[in-house]
């Protein structure tokens, strides 16, 4: 396949095909099919299912379809499509969609399906670590905004039942501007504090985008990446706060409740060695932080201050959090919203019982409706 740097991640329903066009089940299907598989002499078009085959022919929306057009002519940009299509559709198949408004030339792959660990977005991105050569892209869904935004803030076009003008203009803005390393190199700069023991550096947060911007361009695994961030902190002393956003995400098992314990293990083993971190936010993604909490027991100096919010925490990692709150004894700030459902019976009495530490929580989190004093509830948010 020939190099393209510029690459459209394309989504298909709630993009071209907005949710209400439903014209297809007025179409005779069959006859439809037959038409197109004569008329292009492509017998392919025989092995597309037929709904989708109508779909696209009834439904794909023509303004939509115009801008896509638009953005890729404009930008001499290919389209990859990340849709739920590409299950029933290989590359091929969705040429042959696309054939039908003269656009199957800029389709040159679908994502692949599958991988364990990760969403659509951790699909969009093994597709560019697998093609370096690619320099500028753009994403358009309709769907998937948070994890969308989390790993490629700047690169992502959310659609509102359809690509319209304005979401023309954003992704022209996207493609057509200049590659930059910016957020890379201002990332690889903090990492080079880490390293040098910076006294003035104290406050550190490794996210999705910055952790997907150092593996793209290390081209290395996801647990050797991990080595290189986290290379350094065990061994700093002035760092006080540490911040990892969202990469649980790119180490999920294909169970969404479950992830692989090569983050949890790599970050105990850095807060084990670690003498100097006090506040420790570990937000999104958890379901159970064994090794972390191993970690945090081990340590020289104990923590004063654990962000859990918005993880979900299962029986496993409620009990050993328990544990970990029992071997307290120094005071300990632990924000829970979020990240569990209802406070288990082990973990509500080591609560209870350890008034070195001061739980942040929701009332309906709570498994007894009157907390003790030394609990520090938050109020219901009602939508």
């Amino acid at each position: 396949m020939k190099n393209h740097k510029k690459i459209v991640f394309l989504d298909i329903d709630g993009v071209i095909q907005p949710p209400a066009n439903q014209f297809r089940f007025a179409c005779d299907m069959d006859t439809l099919q037959k038409c197109m598989a004569r008329e292009h002499n492509a017998p392919l078009y025989m092995d597309i299912h037929k709904y989708d085959l109508a779909a696209a022919y009834c439904d794909w929306d023509e303004e939509a379809v115009e801008n896509l057009r638009t953005l890729v002519e404009q930008t001499n940009a290919k389209i990859v499509i990340s849709s739920d299509w590409r299950s029933f559709n290989d590359t091929e198949k969705m040429k042959l969609l696309f054939k039908i408004y003269d656009m199957d030339e800029y389709i040159i792959d679908v994502t692949a399906e599958g991988l364990k660990y990760c969403f659509r977005d951790g699909e969009c991105a093994e597709y560019l670590f697998r093609h370096p050569d690619v320099t500028q892209f753009v994403i358009i869904d309709d769907r998937y905004s948070r994890d969308f935004k989390a790993r490629y803030p700047d690169n992502f076009v959310h659609t509102d039942q359809m690509f319209e003008k304005e979401d023309l203009q954003k992704a022209l803005s996207i493609l057509n501007r200049a590659p930059s390393d910016k957020k890379l190199n201002k990332f690889k700069k903090q990492l080079e504090k880490i390293r040098k023991n910076n006294p003035k550096f104290k406050r550190f947060e490794i996210s999705l985008e910055n952790y997907s911007l150092m593996r793209h361009h290390l081209q290395i695994g996801r647990a050797d990446t991990l080595d290189v961030i986290f290379d350094g902190i065990a061994e700093n002393t002035h760092l006080t706060d540490l911040c990892v956003t969202q990469l649980s995400h790119d180490f999920r098992e294909s169970d969404f409740k479950k992830t692989v314990s090569v983050l949890d293990e790599k970050l105990g083993q850095v807060l084990a060695k670690n003498a100097s971190i006090k506040t420790l936010k570990i937000p999104n993604g958890f379901s159970n932080i064994k090794n972390i909490l191993e970690g945090l027991t081990h340590r020289k100096t104990p923590l004063e201050y654990l962000d859990l919010e918005s993880n979900h925490l299962d029986d496993k990692g409620m009990k050993d959090l328990a544990n970990y709150i029992e071997s307290i004894d120094s005071p300990l700030k632990l924000n829970l919203v979020g990240a569990l459902y209802q406070v288990s019976y082990d973990l509500y009495m080591a609560l209870k019982k350890n008034l070195n530490v001061k739980p942040r929580m929701r009332t309906s989190q709570l498994p007894v409706s009157e907390p003790p004093k030394h609990f520090d509830m938050v109020k219901e948010r009602y939508f």
